[in-house]
């Protein structure tokens, strides 16, 4: 626990330096606020178990290439018109895979986790990069993936080995 409030310590005058950098709240929470809010949900889950730090490694991994994947599929303009990328929004997604992973394994932090996420997503929508459903779409992808890794005995691309090594890999069942 007390690993727990340095890393959160460390993490909050980071995240408050970079706040009084950015422009807007809006720029803040897509940038170096969703950077913090994911590196301290991995770190988190680091400190509670190393195979839960994996796995959130994993969720991670696994819902940012479905939702690249989806954006190359789906060519969606962004709001702003610089390019055909906006569907599904790729932080919403990262954000709510996070979000539900550390909820699914802290449930009393469940509220702020889902609150940080929700934040990340609407910010996205405020600077124009993406429109609701894109975040809602990424929201639900980030959900669904984290879901999918908990149900996974080993994980899909990256699992941890009884040694404590790391292992890569594909592993999908049908």
């Amino acid at each position: 626990m007390e690993r727990m409030l340095k890393y959160a310590a460390v993490f909050g005058l980071v995240a408050l330096s970079s706040f009084a950098a950015a422009d807007s709240t809006a720029d803040f929470l897509s940038g170096a606020g969703y950077k913090a809010f994911l590196a301290y949900g991995v770190v988190h889950a680091f400190g509670s178990e190393h195979d839960e730090g994996v796995r959130s490694l994993d969720t991670l991994l696994c819902s940012g290439l479905a939702a690249e994947g989806l954006k190359r599929l789906t060519r969606v303009e962004r709001p702003d018109h610089t390019d055909h990328e906006s569907f599904p929004s790729g932080h919403a997604t990262a954000a709510f895979a996070i979000a539900t992973f550390e909820a699914d394994h802290h449930r009393s932090e469940a509220p702020l986790w889902y609150l940080g996420a929700g934040l990340i997503a609407q910010s996205r929508v405020d600077l124009h990069r993406h429109h609701e459903t894109d975040v809602l779409a990424g929201a639900a992808l980030g959900f669904l993936m984290a879901r999918a890794e908990e149900r996974s005995k080993d994980g899909f691309l990256i699992r941890p080995t009884p040694t404590g090594a790391v292992a890569l890999g594909i592993s999908l069942k049908f």
